[in-house]
């Protein structure tokens, strides 16, 4: 919940936004209607050579009008939702609907009002006001903050901070209608050593700005750029991989949504997932286990969908058993499954997504996987261009960066060049030794509404390592 007296930096606010909602539902003479409005208010601030080189605000309207009209389903996007704009927008609905096709599956948007009927405003606490308040001095002291700790080490920095503040309101003429705001402030501090070729990095992600810990994320990307220098040549072959948190969280990232949708439904109905061709069989080791839940301690709370739909815990991959995938209000018609609260707006390329992954923890600690690898590598963290070779097998190709070392007799032995990887994550997976109590929340920002992950440290017994980078200073 949130005080509307604390929160009137909103771009938009609540009764604006479902004003809107009710004039364009009343306007509507479609058979059924459905309005999402979105407003974001982002405050960036940019850093690079330890000092601020930029400073972003924005704000931002958009609003999606999906309807249906006799099995013909139309969805336009708008910027402006002035009354007359919307009366343009819903007129525009009713002439592309002659112009198109009628659909074999049409969204049940009465499933969102079906049994209770959901709160306007979600008892969830989504917005903290003093994330909100994070003005241009406070972000220009975190700055400082960060700066000061690669200074003191010795490294280059650079990075941002961005401050958001969302909003979604959602209405359909079934009779739902919510509402709620968000707060998200988001970290990413990267610290390099050009003359020695190393480069350490660290994100982090949440509501509470209070919860931020600006000098231990530069800590461990200064430590990971100071490990990192002069790194030496070894031989790509498959190996034994202990993967840290970062690099565990951007796997996830290019199953989900990114490279193959696999935790969706998209792929599925194209023929091409891996999870769905093996419902309710093993296709990880048993100690893996993954789910979505945006309920999670320290993701970023969201209590429904973009069509409104209740958000559920969702289970994916179960001690190594695939167990299911997400679905919104149109992909559980055809796949004669419940909607589970994954929906995006309506104009996403990439369908239902999951956006709180959450990895199981085990009972081992990075120094334990370390002490057992007699050859193997620590990765810091993956580089987020991956390329997604087949949804069929789960099959990415990659390469390491900000700091990947060599394990030998139970130690680390040094750094190395980055490697090259190729592998069927699932496969991979599947060879899992060890997986840490301890887990990281981390973050991709390439949605309206973040991707988060909450995931620890995993050593697989073989990573396929095909390739050293080649490069001389």
């Amino acid at each position: 919940m949130y005080n509307r007296a604390e929160s009137e930096s909103l771009p938009f606010g609540q009764e604006q936004a479902l004003e809107a909602i009710e004039f364009g539902l009343k306007e509507s003479s479609a058979d059924v209607t459905e309005i999402l409005i979105m407003a974001e208010r982002t405050d960036l601030t940019r850093f690079a050579n330890l000092a601020i080189h930029q400073n972003v605000s924005e704000i931002s309207y958009q609003a999606f009008f999906r309807t249906i009209w006799c099995n013909r389903v139309v969805v336009i996007e708008s910027n402006d939702l002035s009354r007359s704009a919307i009366k343009e927008t819903l007129h525009r609905s009713q002439e592309l609907a002659g112009a198109v096709s009628p659909s074999a599956i049409v969204p049940d948007f009465a499933h969102t009002v079906r049994g209770k009927q959901p709160a306007l405003q979600d008892e969830m606490v989504t917005f903290n006001p003093a994330t909100a308040a994070c003005g241009l001095e406070s972000r220009a002291e975190i700055v400082n903050r960060i700066c000061g700790v690669f200074r003191t080490h010795g490294v280059n920095g650079s990075g941002n901070i961005r401050v958001q503040q969302l909003e979604m309101a959602v209405g359909n003429s079934a009779g739902l209608r919510r509402y709620t705001p968000f707060s998200i402030i988001g970290l990413i501090v990267t610290a390099t050593d050009e003359t020695n070729w190393s480069s350490g990095y660290n994100n982090w992600i949440g509501r509470d700005i209070e919860a931020s810990d600006p000098e231990g994320l530069a800590t461990v990307a200064a430590m990971k750029c100071l490990m990192g220098r002069k790194p030496k040549v070894v031989e790509a072959k498959p190996m034994t991989a202990i993967l840290e948190p970062l690099a565990v969280a951007q796997l996830l990232f290019h199953l989900n949504y990114r490279s193959l949708g696999l935790f969706g439904a998209k792929s599925a109905g194209l023929r091409e997932n891996f999870i769905f061709d093996h419902i309710g069989k093993t296709i990880t080791s048993p100690m893996i286990s993954i789910h979505d839940d945006a309920t999670t301690e320290g993701l970023v709370p969201m209590p429904f969908d973009f069509e409104g739909v209740e958000k559920k815990c969702l289970e994916l991959v179960t001690k190594g058993v695939a167990k299911g995938i997400a679905h919104n209000l149109t992909t559980a018609i055809a796949f004669k499954q419940s909607p589970t609260g994954h929906a995006l707006p309506p104009t996403s390329e990439f369908g239902p997504t999951p956006l709180h992954l959450v990895m199981d923890a085990g009972d081992s600690s990075v120094s334990d996987m370390i002490e057992s690898t007699e050859y193997g590598v620590l990765v810091s963290r993956i580089h987020g261009f991956v390329n997604p070779l087949s949804s069929k097998q789960g099959y990415l190709a990659g390469t390491t960066r900000d700091g990947l070392f060599l394990v030998e007799n139970g130690r680390i032995s040094g750094p190395i060049r980055n490697l090259r990887w190729m592998d069927r994550i699932f496969s991979a997976f599947d060879t899992v030794e060890a997986i840490s109590r301890a887990r990281k929340v981390h973050f991709t920002d390439e949605l309206w509404f973040p991707t988060m992950a909450l995931v620890p440290t995993i050593k697989l017994g073989k990573f396929n390592f095909v390739d050293v980078q080649r490069w001389t200073g």
